[in-house]
């Protein structure tokens, strides 16, 4: 379907671009998996710290997964999703196990939701979160300058790119909606532009959904992937 012809509403409802099941069921079945893997996960020896406060919202807690094998060099950031309506951290632990048994420290945070706060409040805790992680885990700047959430364009880009070199991945799902393709087709032209090393890539057979449960399977080619993508 072309998406200039179909409504905003159905462009960004991802259950309606499922061709697995019915949109009602996609989503109780995604909480249902999302939920018993990440139960899992946080009574596992990979649940070192959890709701760590890194701001002053309700849900502004962060939980950390590592082993005693973990780089303190490697960490990959999950932000759930949930339409910034729903979801917590609490069911989103379902990407760990693969990451940390490769070496990569997980981090994933709560954060507040609407109707609660705005997008806008929602966006400045997203800084806060990548702030703390920066001065108090002692991450690099360009978390917090690369975020998607971020304003780029008020950036110093000149300064920026001669200090360091970045490299972006940008991912969507081939049963997405087509605004979710547009949307990342678009940040990666916006990025390039912007001189960045950036990797596009659809991930074949996949919908909204699986494609993040799916993190869950060390197998997984986006699971691949992303472990490649940070370890080189």
């Amino acid at each position: 379907m072309d998406r200039k012809t179909k409504s905003n509403e159905d462009l960004y409802t991802p259950s309606l671009w499922c061709k697995r099941m019915d949109p009602n069921t996609v989503v109780n079945k995604h909480i249902e998996i999302v939920q018993l893997i990440s139960e899992k996960i946080k009574k596992s020896r990979y649940s070192i710290s959890t709701n760590i406060r890194y701001g002053s919202g309700d849900q502004q807690l962060l939980d950390v997964y590592e082993d005693e094998l973990t780089s303190l060099d490697y960490t990959f950031v999950y932000i759930h999703g949930g339409y910034w309506q729903d979801l917590n951290k609490d069911i989103s632990a379902y990407c760990v196990e693969p990451l940390v048994n490769a070496g990569i420290r997980v981090v994933i945070p709560g954060y507040d939701l609407a109707p609660k706060v705005t997008l806008h409040n929602i966006v400045e805790e997203i800084h806060q979160l990548l702030s703390y992680l920066k001065d108090c885990l002692k991450y690099k700047e360009t978390c917090l300058q690369l975020s998607p959430l971020n304003s780029l364009c008020g950036l110093d880009f000149t300064n920026f790119m001669s200090q360091v070199h970045v490299k972006v991945l940008v991912v969507y799902a081939e049963n997405d909606s087509p605004a979710f393709h547009f949307q990342s087709k678009q940040f990666t032209k916006f990025l390039d532009k912007l001189g960045l090393e950036v990797t596009e890539e659809r991930i074949n057979g996949v919908d909204h959904f699986d494609i993040v449960e799916n993190l869950a399977n060390k197998d997984y080619s986006l699971t691949k992937t992303i472990i490649n993508f940070i370890l080189n």
